[in-house]
């Protein structure tokens, strides 16, 4: 790897590695612009709907930003380019944990709802989390990343002195894809009800259970 490229950081037994985006890397934002243009993604994701370069660059440089702005790049690894060498390194997906305001509103709502418990968010930082993988990516990485992203905010957040982390994620009832990698993940199944208010249709809740993601991890760590 190129001394200049962002550096990797893969937990043990894991198949893909995690860094940050580099926007000053022109390969680095061609990948992320053909991730948010494809046709799945766009139907998967509102918000990249219409998103210009400007708005892609600024998305790139979220690398923690006020510590509950997480923009990480998926990068490939010898586990899925043995015989790829040029892709250990590259972008092969993202994956985005934010925590703002609508975030809190929405699991407010949810308790409201009785799909979560005050005590799940009560003092805690709240995270949704958005994943999508570059279209000729091989499978088999972004839940590898996501599981590596959750436990990564989760270590930082610690390391900033907060009180605790909970994360959630709605998925499209039609995308099996995304529900498999959640599950695959430690996140488990809520029930349904609609991303916002004046969603037309009902979505399918996923939350994290971080005990259930850190069981998952020791059994690839013994694997390994």
């Amino acid at each position: 790897m190129n001394k200049n490229e962002p550096k990797l950081k893969k937990y043990p037994g894991e198949k893909s590695a995690l860094r940050f985006f580099d926007s000053e890397n022109k390969e680095d934002m061609l990948r992320l612009r053909k991730i948010v243009e494809h046709k799945d993604v766009q139907d998967m994701m509102d918000s990249v709907a219409g998103m210009s370069k400007r708005d892609r660059y600024d998305w790139a440089d979220e690398k923690g930003a006020y510590g509950r702005y997480f923009m990480f790049a998926v990068a490939g690894t010898e586990a899925i380019f043995e015989e790829r060498k040029e892709e250990i390194g590259k972008v092969q997906g993202f994956v985005y944990l934010y925590a703002g305001s609508d975030e809190r509103k929405i699991a407010k709502r949810m308790v409201r709802a009785g799909f979560l418990k005050e005590t799940e968010i009560e003092d805690k930082m709240i995270f949704e989390i958005s994943f999508a993988k570059l279209p000729q990516a091989p499978g088999g990485q972004i839940s590898s990343a996501v599981r590596q992203a959750c436990l990564e905010v989760k270590r930082i957040t610690k390391a900033n002195n907060e009180t605790g982390v909970f994360v959630f994620c709605f998925i499209d009832e039609g995308n099996a894809g995304s529900k498999r990698v959640v599950e695959a993940c430690g996140f488990e199944r809520r029930g349904k009800h609609f991303y916002e208010a004046d969603s037309a249709e009902m979505s399918a809740l996923y939350v994290l259970d971080y005990k259930k993601l850190q069981e998952i991890e020791k059994l690839k760590n013994v694997k390994d």
